[in-house]
């Protein structure tokens, strides 16, 4: 591992543990957007007038910019500091969700959130390029349960506006109105960031991208990132609309029900970042998996509102720890020559799976019914499960 001392460490400077209160703040920043779509969608459907699967449409648009930025964020570090990204991105982010709040018309809330989809993309690549060669698997499940913070507080935001009668317009204007302050924040801190990641970037870029992907052990993870991803956003950007309309479960319910997915998943990835000093990383993204995909599968049971509650809740915890754990093993596994571009690939993965998987169930959901979703849920996890095995061989 290179790079400064892991921060857990007692003898880090105080700017440097500043620096990671910053990456915290960060991640939250990357979570806040994504999980506002998933209970603002049925208003966002009706204010506009739109079917079910055009929240496919806007997903792919967003995610469009994320796999573009992503995917060229090791070259990009090549040029720009860290600082300099954070800066521009949070900045893009911010732009595109007042561009939501201000209903414009269906195919310029498109381009605000392939806008969205850039800034996030870059920040999210270049974050991750920088806990994995920094920090150890524990902080890295921290900072990634910092992002389920965001990911939670998005439910619980637009529930609570739409629970006061308010329309889904005002929460996209708070969260905006969040970002933008940490934009703020950033660029004052800017030059912090191009002090610690300098050693870095310099040693984790010098391959070239042709060479990294062509490693099996790189394609392999690149599969896995975009099989997990998918699973983790159709769970979450659909599973309001599965409880409210095929379920019957009441708006407080359902949107509760939704956060708590994404809460699951916080509390999931500070609790097995706990574990990690006593349990071997093998080990957890086993247990991470098989429960994943058993909560699927209680998801997907008729019964009381409890048994989907405990599904959705189980699946959630049970992903917890498979990101951020697979991203801080990135560097020993394929080394540090190619780690930065893995890193990067692996990230443009994760946002190719955000954008097929989602639009590819709402649209079978459309044709065969709500439940699809639950059944789609329970094969990817499946299929996670037998992918991971076959990595861990």
């Amino acid at each position: 591992m290179t790079g400064t001392p892991p921060p857990e460490s007692n003898a880090s400077p105080p700017s440097h543990r500043l620096l990671i209160g910053l990456a915290f703040l960060a991640f939250i920043s990357l979570g806040l957007p994504d999980g506002l779509v998933g209970v603002a969608w049925p208003s966002i459907r009706e204010f506009y007038g739109l079917p079910l699967k055009d929240l496919g449409h806007l997903l792919f648009c967003g995610m469009a910019g994320y796999l573009i930025s992503s995917s060229l964020t090791g070259q990009l570090l090549r040029h720009f500091r860290l600082g300099g990204l954070l800066v521009l991105s949070s900045a893009c982010v911010t732009t595109s969700l007042f561009g939501y709040a201000a209903s414009f018309p269906w195919p310029f809330v498109l381009a605000f959130a392939f806008l969205g989809g850039l800034g996030a993309g870059a920040i999210d690549a270049a974050m991750n390029v920088f806990a994995a060669t920094h920090f150890s698997a524990r902080i890295m499940n921290w900072l990634h349960a910092c992002w389920g913070i965001g990911a939670t507080s998005g439910p619980v935001l637009v529930t609570a506006v739409l629970s006061a009668g308010a329309p889904w317009q005002w929460a996209y204007a708070g969260a905006g109105s969040v970002i933008g302050l940490l934009s703020i924040l950033f660029a004052v801190t800017r030059n912090w960031w191009q002090i610690e990641l300098t050693n870095a970037t310099h040693e984790t870029v010098s391959s070239s991208m042709l060479a990294a992907i062509s490693q099996r052990r790189v394609a392999l993870q690149v599969l896995f990132f975009f099989l997990y991803t998918g699973t983790e956003s159709t769970a979450g950007q659909l599973m309001f609309t599965l409880l409210r309309e095929s379920r019957g479960f009441d708006l407080s319910t359902a949107g509760f029900t939704a956060a708590g997915y994404w809460g699951s998943i916080m509390v999931g990835r500070v609790g097995f970042g706990h574990a990690m000093s006593h349990y071997s990383a093998a080990s957890i993204l086993q247990l991470g998996t098989t429960l994943a995909m058993l909560g699927a599968v209680l998801l997907g049971l008729p019964g009381p509102v409890w048994l989907a509650v405990v599904g959705s809740l189980a699946m959630g915890f049970g992903l917890a720890p498979i990101f951020p754990t697979y991203m801080s093993l990135t560097p020993s596994r394929v080394g540090a020559e190619f780690a930065t571009h893995a890193v990067s690939f692996q990230v443009a993965a994760a946002s190719a799976g955000i954008m097929v998987f989602p639009w590819l169930v709402a649209g079978l959901a459309e044709e065969y019914g709500l439940e699809v979703i639950t059944q789609s849920l329970i094969v990817a996890t499946l299929t996670l499960l037998f992918l991971h095995r076959m990595l861990q061989r």
